[in-house]
Formats: structure tokens, sequence, C-alpha cells
């Protein structure tokens, strides 16, 4: 990656960006910039909502056939495009929930996991004793994370898989739907989700193949853009900062491209 490519349309946008990216099998970090500043979640908090829900399935607080009244959707989402065949159903089974609040970044069905976990103090709590600290809000756009915790989280989602594919299986296939269009990157290896308020973006995933163990966690970001017409060149960037994740770490054949590790100013 040319050094200057992550910092140009951040700051042509007058834009903080950051980076946060980590090897899943070991934990080792493989990009680092601003990793400890904290970025708005927008709908990517979908993601921390639906790692809470997958906790409480697994210490039997709740199952995944559980059925969840009073669901409502999104219009704003692609939740109707998505998932057709359970758009407007007022009763759905906590799995469907959970994989359309990722899948769709549907902010309606997100509000409706707050209650089976006990309400949004019950669900901050358990997020913060699984990660640390973090603000999850039910007011849109107002949930923030650091972004090193975001990577972290992201790291914990690809080893459980790993470990218990059935217990994630939910969370992951809504992750699978978010179709990642990259040039150089296969879809089927990038399991992400992406989120965006007028002044800011978040792009976090996994990049590699789930069923191997050469996997990579990663989080970028951008906040505070003072010129949010210019937030479309920071997306081409945060892109293009995936891309060379994904030539140095994932591909088969690196290009010998710098160590993302390089940048951290």
């Amino acid at each position: 990656m040319s050094e200057a490519t992550p910092f140009r349309a951040a700051s042509d946008a007058g834009a903080i960006m950051g980076i946060s990216a980590l090897s899943v099998t070991d934990g080792r970090a493989l990009g680092s910039l601003r990793t400890n500043e904290w970025f708005p979640l927008a709908s990517a908090e979908n993601l921390i909502i639906g790692t809470a829900v997958v906790d409480a399935v697994r210490v039997g607080q709740l199952r995944w056939d559980d059925l969840v009244p009073g669901v409502q959707f999104d219009p704003d989402s692609a939740s109707h495009e998505l998932y057709p065949h359970l758009w407007g159903q007022s009763e759905l089974e906590l799995r469907d929930i959970v994989e359309m609040a990722v899948g769709a970044l549907d902010h309606h069905c997100a509000l409706a996991l707050a209650a089976p976990l006990g309400g949004w103090d019950a669900l901050q709590r358990r997020v913060r004793e699984l990660f640390g600290e973090i603000n999850i809000s039910p007011a849109s756009g107002e949930s923030v994370a650091r972004l090193d915790t975001m990577a972290t989280i992201v790291r914990s989602i690809a080893l459980g898989h790993r470990r218990a594919p059935r217990l994630w299986r939910p969370l992951v296939a809504g992750m699978v739907r978010q179709v990642y269009q990259a040039e150089d990157i296969p879809a089927h290896l990038v399991l992400n989700v992406q989120g965006g308020l007028e002044a800011s973006a978040i792009d976090i995933g996994i990049l590699g193949d789930v069923a191997t163990d050469n996997l990579v966690a990663y989080a970028v970001a951008a906040k505070e853009a003072s010129n949010p017409a210019r937030l479309l060149a920071v997306y081409e960037t945060m892109e293009e900062v995936v891309r060379d994740l994904y030539r140095e770490h994932i591909a088969e054949t690196p290009p010998g491209r710098i160590e993302l590790t390089q940048i951290n100013r």
C-alpha cells in the first residue's frame, strides 16, 4: 500500500482514520493506526448485540429456537430484499432475528434483541463483561467503541465459530449476507459488516476461508469528516486497506507490499 493512500482521502474529507488488524490464530497485530481511539459503530453495533445473544445462548440463558414476539422491521434496511420470507412476521425465532439484524443491518431487529437479554442495561453489562469498555445505545448513531475492541470482537467471532460452528451460525450467516465486492478479493473470503453515518464510516470483518486457520480480523474506520461529500473516497480508502490486508496475509502469492504494522501515526 502506498504510504500516502490511507491518509490522503481521509485528510481531504477532514476525517480521522484508524486501522486495527489481528491474526485470528495468535492475536498478533498485523496493522495499527489509532487503535485506542473511539469510533462510531453505526450499523456495526448490530454485530455487538448479536455477539451478546450468542453468549446468552452459550450459557443456557437463551435458546436459538426461542420465539420473540412483537418483532418489527426497519423499512430503511435491506431486510425486505434479503429476507422476504420473514418480512412482516411479528414473531420470529431468536436465530432469525440475529441473522437479520446482522445480515440486513436492520436496526429494529437489533432493538428487539435487547428484551430477551433483560433490557439495554443488562445488554450493556454483558458486552462490557465480555469485551471491556464499549458503549451500546438504543438511539441510532450513538453507539461507540475503541477500534482495537472491535478487532478483538471479530477475532472472538472467528475463534468461536471454529470451536462451535452451530452456536455461532446465525451470527456468521448474517456476516455472509454482506457480500463484499472489491477488486482482487473473492467475495467468499470476506465476512463483514459495514456501517456509516453522515460524518463517519466503519468496516469490520474476517478475511480468509473460515474453514482454515489463516484468518485476519480487522476493523477500519473514519470519523469526524468535516466534508461528508468526500466520505465516498474514505470508503474507497478503507477498501484499499482491506485489500492490502488480503494481499499481505491471505493471498497465496503476496506481492511484497509494505506491512501495515509500519503505518503507525
